[in-house]
């Protein structure tokens, strides 16, 4: 899902395009600022890439991008709350980049899934 929805409009201006990405990505400080975006709304983080970018050019940085599953029978805020504290941990990580390289932050988000209709109504599914 893209994280673009979840974030001010600063933020969002300050995404990079990366080709063959259709979400763009964040640089460091603004990454770390969307982390709080997206807890304000309650969007939590399946994972994220991580890519350098020279002002032209771009390189996956293997082995920096991170990943996050939702445990069984976890509650959906502790889900967010882990998987932003790990997004976090991620950004904050120092990588090993090029002279003239800045790291940009790819987000995975997720929203808390909706109940089935027949929880809503308070009722059984039959």
């Amino acid at each position: 899902m893209d994280w673009k929805p979840f974030v001010s409009p600063e933020l969002r201006r300050q995404c990079v395009a990366i080709p063959g990405d259709a979400t763009g990505g964040l640089p460091r400080e603004a990454a770390l600022e969307a982390c709080e975006g997206f807890v304000r709304r309650n969007v939590g983080l399946l994972g994220g890439d991580v890519w350098a970018w020279d002002g032209s050019r771009f390189r996956p940085l293997g082995g920096a991008g991170w990943y996050v599953d939702r445990r069984p029978e976890e509650v959906w805020t502790a889900f967010r709350d882990r998987s932003i504290a790990a997004a976090r941990v991620a950004v904050g990580r120092e990588l090993s980049l090029q002279p003239g390289e800045q790291p940009l932050y790819v987000y995975v988000c997720t929203v808390e899934p909706e109940p089935p209709e027949h929880l809503n109504r308070g009722g059984n599914p039959s």
